[in-house]
């Protein structure tokens, strides 16, 4: 089923938002994979959709057969609020980049970057490791084929579920993404916006004095959530290309969509990054040469 479409601006339209007219004018729509023209079917049964006519090959509107509405939902949600944004040029649901091999659950480019693109990946079930890192590496080939950069955010539906012990015992892919942007996971909270989270091996805050005292039972983690507001996909983060690291050998070099938080679990100099419009430097290194907060050696 194909919830969305191009017009003949190439704006994304949604069904379930989207009229057959405008003004008294029929409009056209075409599928956002082969091109093609497609029609909107708003009747009373069905959810409101679009289809190709019955001549036309594609297996576009199969693609997310088995996928669950809230995986449906929440990708929607995501994009239909970061076409609308202020900081956005162009956002697309499902955009197949065929060059790379690869299907986005969203692709927007920011305005604040020339030639750059971000691809949003949204995650509920689980996923293998091979596929996580196999994606990664395509989109950071992206310049390969043009002149666009791909950078990757990966992110999390529902929350860090906690045992009987009150602990967290994530799963291989969610340990994984863990160390993918250094720390922390991103879940989602409505429209664009993201909680950070991180997950501790430590009862408490982490404190490298008393760190073996105060270890959990293997597999189990404590989260903490960021304590700060909420953070817009749009505005609060920015790209960065991480490389080879030896102790996360396993995770290849990355171009990754990241935020600028300090780390908020180790003390408290935590914030969200000031907006564009209180004259946000999206080329300004993390904190500059505080090695605390930027340990790592990432290169921007």
């Amino acid at each position: 089923m194909i919830r969305y479409a191009l017009n003949e601006n190439s704006d994304m339209c949604f069904a379930h938002k989207t009229s057959k007219w405008i003004n008294g004018t029929r409009q056209s729509f075409t599928c956002p994979d082969c091109n093609e023209p497609v029609i909107l079917r708003k009747g009373s049964i069905k959810k409101h959709h679009f289809a190709h006519k019955p001549d036309c090959v594609c297996n576009y509107s199969t693609y997310n057969a088995g996928e669950s509405e809230e995986h449906m939902n929440a990708k929607m949600e995501i994009a239909e609020s970061l076409s609308k944004h202020n900081h956005v040029h162009h956002c697309w649901i499902e955009l197949p980049l065929k060059e790379l091999g690869v299907r986005p659950d969203i692709l927007f480019t920011p305005k604040r970057y020339n030639n750059v693109a971000v691809a949003v990946e949204v995650q509920r079930s689980d996923i293998s490791i091979d596929i996580i890192r196999e994606r990664t590496e395509k989109y950071y080939r992206a310049n390969i084929y043009g002149d666009l950069d791909i950078y990757l955010i990966w992110v999390l539906l529902g929350e860090a579920e906690l045992g009987e012990d009150g602990y967290h015992r994530p799963k291989e892919w969610e340990s994984y993404l863990h160390n993918f942007p250094y720390h922390r996971l991103y879940y989602w909270r409505g429209g664009c916006k993201v909680l950070p989270c991180t997950l501790h091996k430590t009862v408490n805050k982490y404190n490298p004095k008393y760190y073996t005292d105060t270890l959990l039972p293997k597999g189990c983690r404590n989260p903490e959530y960021f304590p700060g507001d909420l953070l817009d996909l749009a505005v609060n983060f920015q790209k960065k290309i991480i490389g080879f690291w030896s102790k996360y050998a396993h995770l290849p070099e990355r171009k990754v969509w990241m935020d600028k938080l300090y780390k908020w679990w180790e003390n408290d100099r935590s914030y969200v990054i000031d907006s564009l419009d209180q004259g946000f430097n999206p080329e300004q290194k993390l904190h500059g040469n505080d090695k605390r907060v930027n340990p790592y050696g990432y290169k921007g």
